[in-house]
């Protein structure tokens, strides 16, 4: 069993080569690590009726092989063709289908979970995080880097290992936010001159408009103005709402990426407040929906997964933690049961109670 990053890296390049060779008109694609330190993630594409097959008929590749080696697959399906059926003989794994990849602007991600940078009380606790997490996607806050100390800890993180997602935090109004924006664009193109590499995300940015400081909650109105001012500049548009339907689908049909709706007021730990409103916009939307801000606990992520939001993005409840770390992988943990909750379809609600056990049939006792 591979133990090293090194070696498990070895077993993966060997997965997709046997599955490849034997397997020609399939589709198979590495993506980014996601859930787990030196875990990898495998696309596979095949035709509905023989995609677990096209698996279970790799060499002894079992389920169990896959998990031992770190290596997570995203099965699912294509139009390419018929593929050859299994030879006789060989092992049938288990047959569970993977989740699919969270999709925001055309680009795939593993993890569900976002985190945020801000609040952690050192650089060590922030870098443990992150890598707890199992994040790929993690916002900066553009006016944070004019503290020194702030600055410091977000050039430790490695931007090529991440997609950087800067957000307009502290803007009041659009035009700042949209000034925010074109300060982060910039930023993201000196990163990319630094390390001569583009940076993933270049041009995304977290549109946070408000003009409350007390209560930190966006402004419908100034959003709306900036995301329509910022899609026009070539920006990708990812705004921070208000849990508001009508606000949601306005954002959506101007072509923002996805939808932020907050589940409580930002840093508050309230957890989600929104459950009733989110639903309907999830119910609704065409775009991702994250639901951002006001999380306290890993349930609160499971729950707003249960109810069919695509992700969460947390950062005080992980920063603030006493041990950010494991709060983080507990998050991490939290949207994932959430996510399969939900894919695997709850039982409904009913005002009474409905046994389990069989009703008829029951022995009875003699004489009776």
């Amino acid at each position: 069993m591979p133990r090293t990053k090194a070696d498990k890296q070895r077993a993966l390049r060997d997965f997709i080569a046997a599955l490849e060779l034997r397997f020609p008109q399939v589709h198979v694609e590495e993506m980014r690590s996601s859930s787990g330190i030196g875990d990898f993630w495998v696309r596979v594409e095949a035709p509905e009726p023989i995609l677990f097959e096209v698996i279970d008929a790799t060499s002894s590749l079992s389920y169990d092989w896959l998990v031992e080696r770190g290596i997570n697959i995203y099965a699912s399906v294509s139009e390419r063709g018929e593929i050859p059926e299994t030879a006789p003989g060989q092992p049938n794994g288990e047959k569970t289908m993977s989740d699919t990849p969270l999709v925001i602007a055309g680009k795939s991600f593993g993890s569900r979970l976002m985190v945020g940078t801000g609040k952690y009380r050192s650089a060590e606790d922030q870098m443990a995080a992150l890598e707890a997490s199992g994040a790929e996607i993690i916002t900066v806050a553009i006016r944070r880097l004019e503290n020194p100390e702030q600055k410091s800890m977000v050039e430790q993180i490695d931007w090529r290992r991440y997609t950087i997602l800067p957000n307009t935090a502290g803007a009041k109004t659009a035009d700042e936010a949209v000034y925010i924006a074109k300060l982060a664009r910039a930023l993201t193109q000196s990163m990319e001159e630094h390390y001569q590499h583009a940076i993933s995300g270049a041009g995304w940015i977290k549109l946070e408009v408000q003009p409350d400081p007390a209560s930190l909650l966006p402004d419908p109105i100034g959003t709306l103005e900036a995301a329509q001012k910022l899609i026009d500049l070539g920006f990708t548009v990812l705004p921070y709402i208000h849990a508001d339907p009508i606000l949601a689908r306005r954002l959506e049909d101007i072509g923002c990426a996805t939808v932020m709706p907050l589940g409580s007021p930002i840093g508050s730990g309230q957890g989600l407040l929104t459950k009733e409103e989110v639903q309907i916009i999830v119910a609704n939307a065409h775009v991702p929906v994250v639901v951002d801000a006001g999380l306290g606990v890993p349930s609160d992520a499971s729950l707003a997964m249960e109810i069919g939001a695509d992700a969460c993005l947390v950062n005080s409840a992980i920063a603030l933690a006493q041990q950010p770390a494991l709060m983080a992988e507990a998050f991490r943990l939290g949207v994932e049961a959430g996510r399969r909750g939900y894919l695997a379809g709850r039982i409904p609600r009913r005002t009474a109670a409905a046994a389990s056990s069989p009703e008829t049939g029951v022995p009875q006792p003699a004489g009776r």
